[in-house]
């Protein structure tokens, strides 16, 4: 560009020597976006005793990363993202998504970080689990790890409803062939079941789950599918005796409380003349 080059060349150096000077450093954005988690004695102690052995409860600890991430300040919704993304389980997807729309850049940038660096971990699992079941493509334990992959993916509540119909199809297709090397599994029957309630086929899931139903050994979770399938097809009767029926299996079960409720007023002796509006 002639003479106008160099003076924008000398331009773009100046001010790049004076903005340099309040430039934050890289590695210092970086952990900004991502501090280190200073962990206490006691708190080590606690994950070495419950994180480590049998688990948090299952109905507990969602709440605090909400309510963060509604009301905290930006030092502490990046700490707790920082969290869900080392420590990612279904539950947090919500804060996460809440996370994406905070109104500070920062956390919105952080949080879709974290929701990449949780996808691309999802992403290699998956290609090393493709890996080994082509070096051994009919071993029953390389697809149904394949399978529970696709699975637990399509359940972190990251994805859209047709990724997710995505992954559970070809979590389905997989667990049918399992199904075909080890045809007595009970577990194969409920995870087929399940899917194929969530993929909209509830006649399909309900002729999967209605045996293990009559076995009377089914826990909870199986009964509430069993009891969906029959309220998605539209069977009412049926649907409050079976209501009725498995209602004390259901009301002390660990199932949340909205589906316990459900089936409680399904079960009452005058749900034939006031219907709920939902099942499970």
């Amino acid at each position: 560009m002639g003479p106008a080059g160099t003076v924008g060349a000398v331009l773009a150096l100046l001010l790049h020597r004076l903005f340099a000077r309040r430039a934050t450093p890289f590695a210092a954005w970086h952990a900004a976006l991502f501090p280190e988690v200073e962990v206490s004695p006691v708190r080590a102690l606690y994950e070495r005793i419950v994180l480590r052995g049998a688990g948090p409860d299952a109905r507990g600890g969602v709440a605090p990363f909400a309510d963060i991430m509604a009301l905290g300040t930006v030092a502490q919704k990046q700490l707790a993202i920082s969290v869900i993304a080392d420590e990612f389980r279904p539950a947090f997807a919500l804060p996460l998504r809440a996370a994406l729309n905070d109104a500070e850049p920062a956390i919105r940038v952080q949080a879709a970080t974290a929701m990449a660096r949780i996808e691309n971990r999802f992403l290699e699992c998956a290609i090393a689990l493709e890996e080994r079941r082509s070096e051994r493509p009919e071993d029953p334990l390389s697809l149904l790890a394949l399978a529970r992959h696709h699975d637990a993916y399509a359940h972190t509540g990251l994805l859209d409803a047709g990724r997710a119909a995505s992954e559970w199809r070809q979590a389905l297709e997989l667990y049918e062939r399992v199904a075909a090397l080890r045809p007595t599994d009970a577990g194969l029957e409920q995870a087929r079941g399940r899917l194929l309630l969530r993929l909209g086929r509830p006649a399909e899931a309900l002729q999967r789950l209605a045996p293990l139903v009559r076995q009377g050994a089914a826990p909870p979770e199986v009964l509430a599918w069993y009891l969906e399938c029959l309220y998605r097809l539209g069977d009412r009767g049926a649907l409050r005796r079976a209501a009725a029926e498995l209602a004390p299996q259901i009301e002390g079960s660990a199932l949340p409380f909205e589906v316990r409720e459900a089936v409680r007023l399904w079960a009452a002796p005058d749900a034939a003349t006031k219907e709920p509006s939902t099942c499970a």
